[in-house]
Order: C-alpha cells, then sequence, then structure tokens
C-alpha cells in the first residue's frame, strides 16, 4: 500500500498534479535524500603508454520509489592535467531501495602529462582528483550534491640495464672479439615488446665494431633477460694501447646508444673500468 501511494505521488508531481507543498511527508523526513559514495578504483589496460582509470561511486536510494540521474559535472586531473572522462548518461535509474553503481572511466595518456613519456616514468606514483557534482531527479524535485576522490596509482617503469664483464672469447695477433653481456629486468607486471638495441662501443676510448641487436620476443612481466652484444677489434685500426689492454685484460668499456621497449627508448651512456673475463 505504501509502495502504491508513493508511486501515484509521483506521477502527479510528474505531471504537476501536486506541489512539494501537497506532497506532506514525502517532501518532509519521509523522504530521503540519495547519497553518493566512493566505491573503488580500477587500473586497466596499463602500458609504458598510458592507462584507464575506472572510479566507482554507488548512488544509494533508500526510497519506495526509483530516481534517475538528471544531471552531472565531472572534472578529472592527473598530476593536475585535465584529462577526458566518460560518465554515466543522464536518465540512468536507481531502483526503490536500491544501489547503483556509476563508473567515470579515463583513458589516460603519459605522453600528455611532462615533457617526454621517459620523464613521466621515472615517478613513482602519479596522483589524481575527481571533482563535480551530481543531479538526481527525485519526486521532490532535482538534488544536487557533490562528488570528490583523490587518489594515487603507481606509474609503470623503465627497464633497468645492467653491464656485466665482458667476455674475451677470441684474441689474435691482429683482433679479438668480446661478448659484452647486458642484462635487462621488465619491472612490471606485464610484457614490455622489445624493440632492440644500437648502441656504440668503444674500448679504452677507441670504437670497435658492434653489430646492433635486433627485435626479439617481448620481454616478460617481471624478466630479467641477457642480451649478448658482440665486439669486433681490429688492432691496426685501434692501435697498440687498446691490444695491450686486451691482453692485460683490463680495459675501459664506454657504451653509448639505447635500448628501444614498447617504442621508447632507454638510454645507455656508461663508461667504466671493467676486468674482462
Amino acid at each position: 500500500m505504501r509502495r502504491a501511494l508513493f508511486g501515484l505521488t509521483a506521477l502527479l508531481f510528474a505531471t504537476g498534479g501536486l506541489g512539494c507543498a501537497s506532497l506532506g511527508n514525502l517532501c518532509g523526513s519521509a523522504f530521503h535524500q540519495p547519497s553518493l559514495t566512493f566505491e573503488r578504483v580500477e587500473i586497466r589496460d596499463l602500458s609504458l603508454a598510458g592507462a584507464t582509470i575506472d572510479l566507482h561511486f554507488l548512488l544509494h536510494n533508500d526510497n519506495p520509489v526509483a530516481v534517475s540521474l538528471a544531471s552531472l559535472a565531472y572534472d578529472f586531473r592527473v598530476e593536475n592535467h585535465p584529462v577526458i572522462s566518460g560518465h554515466p548518461a543522464n536518465g540512468v535509474q536507481v531502483r526503490a531501495n536500491g544501489v547503483s553503481d556509476l563508473s567515470f572511466p579515463a583513458h589516460v595518456a603519459f605522453a600528455q602529462l611532462a615533457s617526454t613519456v621517459q620523464v613521466f616514468l621515472t615517478k613513482d606514483v602519479a596522483s589524481y582528483t575527481a571533482s563535480g557534482s551530481v543531479g538526481v531527479r527525485t519526486p521532490v524535485g532535482i538534488v544536487t550534491f557533490p562528488l570528490s576522490h583523490t587518489g594515487t596509482f603507481k606509474v609503470p617503469k623503465l627497464p633497468t640495464i645492467q653491464v656485466q664483464p665482458p667476455k674475451l672469447t677470441r684474441l689474435s695477433i691482429t683482433g679479438a672479439h668480446l661478448n659484452v653481456p647486458i642484462v635487462v629486468h621488465n619491472r612490471n607486471a606485464f610484457a614490455l615488446p622489445f624493440n632492440g638495441l644500437a648502441t656504440q662501443v668503444t674500448l679504452s676510448g677507441a670504437p670497435v665494431v658492434a653489430p646492433a641487436i635486433a627485435p626479439q620476443s617481448a620481454l616478460a612481466a617481471n624478466q630479467s633477460r641477457v642480451i649478448n652484444l658482440g665486439a669486433d677489434v681490429n688492432f691496426l685500426q685501434s692501435g697498440l694501447a687498446v691490444a695491450n689492454a686486451i691482453r692485460s685484460k683490463r680495459v675501459v668499456l664506454g657504451l653509448h646508444g639505447a635500448l628501444t621497449v614498447a617504442g621508447l627508448r632507454v638510454p645507455i651512456d656508461l663508461n667504466k673500468v671493467v676486468n674482462l673475463q
């Protein structure tokens, strides 16, 4: 009986048959204002290029009549940069004595948040803020209340690069061949496409021939991979000092180039004294 009375009252109000003064208890303590609470954040499609961030809010309606979404004003920012976000359509209904999930998805392109993607990826976390208001159409008119939430999410990481001592695999009067092991570690919980490695190699200041590493299979989540960079030394070109350094198995190794993963360049800039294995 009570539900039927509320349904009739709502119909009369919507058609202009009743004003708030005529609604009695429905305009007063008998009507409970709907409420909006933050429920959860969901990070999807995370990569070095960007992520999709879904904010979920719960709209509570503990009245015996349905209410519907009438208006939305929503602003979503990451690191104080505005990001275009989706939102529920006007007219979405919350049933009587029910709860509805309102989802606000936003795709964040990291390149838009810093001078370069690489600069943004040096952060540990990024902050976001959501603000605005929600208008709900009820039998007593449109009720508006604020929407607000702040939080952070972990920023994906560029892989780390570590150079292990080179291995002398061939030595002759005219030259030598070395393998330079480069350990690449993917610090993310998702795979990274490996697009190749190209670097200039020097031994004790003299340039040597080191072919680029071609693209390989993707680096699995949290995987470390050893990439052997081959270097050929011609003593006639590099000089006696380099030949003597290699024979003594102590050289200054220089690497200047980049590893490319997921289309991003990870610089390699190294000069260090190493002992040849």
